[in-house]
């Protein structure tokens, strides 16, 4: 089973799962987002006049001006306010209290956001293991150092790469000194003519006596 698995991850196209992956998550992060707003707008809004009916009582509280205490009493529609304040408040915190359909709805955006967040660390698990395999490093060990540093850990995996070089045509780390690729034949390095230096394929001069060489060798 596991075996079958490592060669669907082999042979995937990495690509297109990676834009379904963005495309899915834009999709249902907006719309958790919009049920989440749409949920919790009138308390919010409700909220927001009460501080702001608050602030302006505190305000007028300040205010000595006779005039200005005369308008903020009109407003209030010449009732207690400090006794309609407490009564906001109170229905306030009543309208805040959660209902068993504000819970279900922070649940099924959490649930949400784990699948969103394994989804994530799996496909970058994939690519590390892909990675390491055409490589022909440890695979168990990079996945390893994926499961924990994930971005992070595929980042080294392609520096570790372009530090050691890899095969051209498989991507297999090159081994050695040898001329051709012990996985598939491919010639890593050609002989210079002229002081049989050893130098890369992709090298245009030696770089022991600085002749020219030819794209391809005799």
């Amino acid at each position: 089973m596991l075996e079958k698995w490592k060669q669907k991850a082999i042979q995937m196209n990495l690509r297109k799962a990676v834009i379904f992956f963005i495309v899915t998550s834009f999709v249902l992060i907006i719309a958790s987002s919009a049920a989440v707003y749409g949920n919790f707008q009138s308390r919010m809004n409700e909220w927001e006049k009460f501080t702001e009916t608050d602030r302006e009582y505190e305000e007028g509280e300040r205010d000595f001006d006779d005039e200005k205490r005369s308008d903020f009493s009109d407003r209030e529609h010449d009732g207690d306010f400090k006794e309609r304040k407490e009564k906001d408040w109170e229905d306030i915190s009543k309208s805040l209290y959660l209902s068993a359909g504000d819970l279900a709805l922070i649940a099924g955006c959490g649930i949400i956001g784990m699948v969103v967040g394994v989804w994530y660390w799996a496909l970058v698990m994939i690519a590390v293991y892909r990675k390491a395999y055409r490589m022909g490093v440890n695979t168990t060990l990079w996945m390893l150092a994926a499961l924990v540093f994930n971005l992070a850990a595929l980042a080294v995996l392609y520096l570790y790469a372009m530090l050691k070089g890899t095969c051209p045509n498989c991507s297999r780390v090159r081994s050695g000194s040898g001329r051709f690729c012990d996985r598939c034949g491919n010639l890593l390095k050609k002989e210079c003519p002229q002081c049989r230096q050893a130098t890369d394929i992709s090298s245009a001069y030696c770089s022991n006596c600085g002749k020219k060489l030819d794209e391809k060798e005799e």
